[in-house]
């Protein structure tokens, strides 16, 4: 009887060693990192493995309504609403959250509105602290690996 319990109590323990926290839920702090106007500093990639570094200040900027923009060289050029998605248990240099952008709005380099999108766009967060961030858009092959610092 006693071999029985013992194997139970194993399995329970084994059971609830195995629960983790739910990837789609944001943590105010979490969210919080994220807030803010980033500058774009460098993006490298390419087939080349290139890098470039902007010519006219990029900005990207969510808000706490979850609402972003990019703005270069002051002008809005796309704007949309976005949705932070941390990943559970993810190792240093690794995806550490996806941020899905959709409902983006396109504007030409006079800030007029010049196309839409319904297809949403995942950016893959490789580094994220309070004053970096890292990412690349998933669905882009042989794509650029962009590099912004907070810019508040």
């Amino acid at each position: 009887m006693s071999i029985r319990l013992f194997l139970l109590l194993i399995l329970g323990l084994v059971f609830l060693s195995n629960c983790q926290r739910d990837s789609s839920t944001i943590t105010p702090s979490e969210n919080a990192k994220l807030l803010g106007n980033w500058r774009l500093t460098k993006s490298v990639g390419g087939l080349g493995g290139w890098t470039v570094t902007p010519q006219e200040t990029s900005i990207l900027r969510f808000t706490s309504a979850g609402t972003y923009a990019r703005l270069i060289a002051g002008v809005t050029r796309e704007t949309g609403r976005y949705n932070y998605t941390p990943i559970a248990n993810a190792r240093p240099n690794e995806k550490q959250a996806t941020i899905t952008l959709s409902k983006i709005v396109f504007y030409n380099s006079s800030g007029q509105q010049s196309s839409t999108s319904n297809q949403p766009v995942n950016l893959v967060v490789l580094d994220h602290t309070d004053s970096e961030l890292t990412v690349y858009e998933d669905q882009v092959a042989d794509g650029y690996v962009d590099y912004y610092t907070r810019a508040n």
